[in-house]
């Protein structure tokens, strides 16, 4: 039976989205009561992480989840001076999804010559080791969800894979030892064991490379994979945030440091040059274009103080204003599609004002202008949440509205009615676009098309593991395409994998456009992948040398996430809806946005102070957290960021992430306000180093 909530709060949230969880965490920061409730099991809404047995299921249910609502007259509840409006069911916000595995149901094995004689494959042999343990990776995540280890696998009639293929081919020619990842030939063998490495004198060479269906599947705890998959830049208005609130002790991240771009008549990714040792570096660009690109960079940087360079041009294109600084074809895509990141049709105001942003990031933590979250964006609304508990906001999940209740003469909200038949009074109620009344609702005006790819490496092969944002330029009938890549080093897939996140605008109510999700993306997928995982090696052939620039799809997902289906003018005056995550690049639109509802309910309080430090965390001698686990590179100086592009500034400094090896934390990324220093750990072999460099540089170790 489910305990009975208070009767009345000063704020009630219904949805646990990032613009939710950054309001619960700002209401109760300043002391008002608040109620955060959600239909779902998870925190995040449409902006949560899921495991990859948990997205299956979640894309196959179209987001609705059924919760156990008690049997109960709702108007029962209502007095005569009130009105009841009803929220029917939860609304659809995925659409159009499907799940695709290209693997193989059945578990790898190897053949010698006489059991192809025999036409007989033998099965794998039992085995104790388990991939389905948590490492290290998922103990380090504040506040991660662990999910059920008996959640099912997904239904087979939910995923496509590709059984009916040939298993593997064999031959008789030689001694050598077969690789790992081949088909089970004996169609009768089920077992539940994980891979195991055989080793035969008589092997054979074997055609397929890829891990199986089971294979894949073992390893679920270790994915996270983004419903709404976004950067932060350095110095956007979400980082201030963190570290106002000091919300940033729950966080790592790490760098952005590759942005990819594809230039026009070309098939392969190329390095975007950005910061001043980036331009100069480039091996895409000639001298004289070097010498242009800085002058126009730096330009964009300070635009402000010279209003002469750009005025003929402010009610014109910002590609015509690249144009009359004789700037190249190539060096224009650069900066329209990857370092301003707007569309061709922009003006020339919007474009310097988005350049200038992208600019003013950069340097600030390392050689980015961007930072992404370990473990996820759906890290993000439950570090706010944890506030929000913290200062003694109450939480309930698998808990919904089924209606609100209206006065009838001020026309505003001022209960609800739960799924547990409790009329729970409120004096401002927020909620997401999928809890909206159904007397508010309207047909939806846009959507994103997603696409996340689960693949065997990087879409740009590298001596180290980046975090990539790549821009696809439009092309024809199809618009500017987003896509983001992270690997193990971020803890959203296992070793051996990416996980790449497509993101594309559509508005849903044009026929002209293809609907089906994956039909969007086929000409993506070419572009970036050399296959699915059911496509076999040649015979005689190598799987690593027929295709090794690019990498090859083991499971994806498509789906169209719908926004803005409100009819917001009709809106009780304290009553509010938090938008979607939609396709901005960043978080300054949803960090405006919860701003901007705080200051209208509470104009006079403060938008989240800083918290104290929590009382269980310990400091050691030296000052540093001993639950960190991990370096910590601090903001730089307020003048090293973008000091690329500030007129008469010094050389920037750089901080150079070290290779990545066993027992360094250099990829690591923790933001604070506390010291304005760069560390770059890497350089130190061990503790005694570090504390002689910090005696020299006249700090107290």
């Amino acid at each position: 039976m489910e305990e009975p909530l208070p009767e009345e709060f000063d704020i009630i949230l219904i949805g646990t989205g990032l613009t939710e969880s950054v309001l619960s965490g700002a209401f109760s920061r300043i002391g008002k009561s608040v109620l955060h409730i959600d239909q779902n099991k998870f925190y995040g809404g449409n902006w949560a992480s899921f495991n990859i047995k948990d997205f299956d299921e979640f894309i196959a249910s179209g987001g609705i989840v059924e919760i156990n609502r008690k049997e109960f007259d709702p108007v029962a509840l209502v007095t005569e001076d009130e009105t009841f409006i009803p929220v029917s069911s939860q609304r659809q916000l995925i659409k159009e999804g499907s799940l695709i595995c290209n693997l193989r149901k059945n578990k790898v094995t190897t053949a010698s010559p006489k059991d192809v004689e025999q036409n007989q494959v033998p099965s794998p042999k039992p085995t104790s080791d388990n991939d389905d343990t948590t490492g290290s990776q998922e103990d380090q995540s504040l506040p991660t969800k662990i999910p059920d280890n008996s959640a099912p696998k997904p239904n087979a009639e939910t995923i496509e894979t590709n059984e009916s293929l040939p298993i593997a081919e064999v031959t008789e020619d030689d001694n050598k030892s077969c690789g790992e990842n081949v088909g089970d030939n004996d169609a009768e063998t089920k077992t539940e064991e994980p891979p195991f490495p055989v080793a035969m004198k008589d092997e054979v060479k074997q055609t397929y490379k890829f891990p199986s269906f089971d294979e894949f599947y073992d390893q679920w705890r270790r994915f996270n994979v983004d419903l709404a998959p976004k950067v932060m830049f350095s110095r956007g208005k979400l980082v201030e945030l963190l570290i106002q609130s000091n919300v940033s002790r729950y966080l790592e991240f790490r760098n952005v440091s590759r942005t990819l771009t594809l230039l026009s008549g070309q098939d392969y990714l190329q390095p975007v040059p950005c910061s001043r040792a980036d331009v100069f570096s480039s091996k895409f660009v000639t001298v004289i274009e070097k010498r242009i690109l800085m002058r126009v960079l730096t330009l964009c940087a300070n635009y402000e103080a010279h209003p002469e360079e750009y005025e003929e041009f402010e009610d014109r294109l910002f590609l015509e204003f690249l144009c009359s600084k004789r700037l190249s074809e190539k060096a224009q895509q650069f900066i329209l599609h990857s370092i301003a990141m707007v569309k061709e049709t922009s003006t020339t105001i919007e474009g310097l004002k988005a350049t200038k942003k992208f600019l003013q990031s950069l340097g600030r933590y390392g050689n980015s202008a961007f930072l992404w979250p370990m473990y996820g964006v759906g890290e993000l609304p439950q570090a706010f949440s944890r506030l929000s508990a913290v200062f003694g906001g109450t939480f309930c999940l698998r808990r919904n509205a089924v209606g609100l209740v209206l006065n009838t003469e001020s026309g505003k909200c001022t209960a609800i009615i739960d799924s547990q038949g409790q009329k729970i009074k409120c004096k401002h109620l927020i909620v997401d676009e999928s809890n909206v009344p159904d007397s508010y609702r309207c047909e939806f005006a846009s959507s994103v098309s997603r696409a996340v790819y689960v693949t065997d490496k990087s879409v740009l092969a590298s001596d180290k593991e980046h975090v990539s944002l790549i821009t696809l330029p439009p092309d024809g009938s199809r618009g500017s395409v987003r896509v983001i890549e992270a690997g193990p080093q971020c803890c959203v897939c296992p070793s051996k994998y990416h996980l790449v996140h497509a993101l594309l605008s559509s508005a849903p109510n044009n026929d002209n456009q293809v609907c089906n999700p994956r039909e969007k993306f086929k000409e993506v997928e070419q572009i970036l992948f050399a296959g699915h995982a059911d496509a076999e090696v040649p015979q005689g052939g190598d799987a690593e040398s027929t295709d090794d620039a690019k990498p090859h799809i083991l499971w994806s997902s498509y789906f169209d996430m719908m926004e803005d289906g409100v009819t917001r003018d009709a809106l009780p005056s304290n009553l509010y809806v938090a938008r979607g995550p939609g396709m901005e690049l960043g978080f300054d639109k949803t960090m405006g946005e919860a701003r901007e509802l705080f200051e209208r309910i509470c104009p006079d309080d403060e938008f989240l102070p800083r918290a104290p430090d929590p009382e269980e965390i310990v400091f050691d001698d030296e000052g540093y957290n001993t639950e960190s686990n991990g370096a910590r590179v601090e903001e730089s100086p307020e003048d090293g960021a973008g000091a690329d592009y500030v007129d008469d500034a010094e050389d920037l400094r750089e901080v150079e992430d070290g290779d990545d090896a066993p027992g360094q934390v250099d990829h690591v990324t923790r933001i604070d306000q506390s010291q304005n220093v760069f560390i770059d750990f890497a350089k130190f072999k061990n503790l005694n180093e570090f504390y002689k460099s910090c005696q020299d540089d006249g700090f107290d170790c």
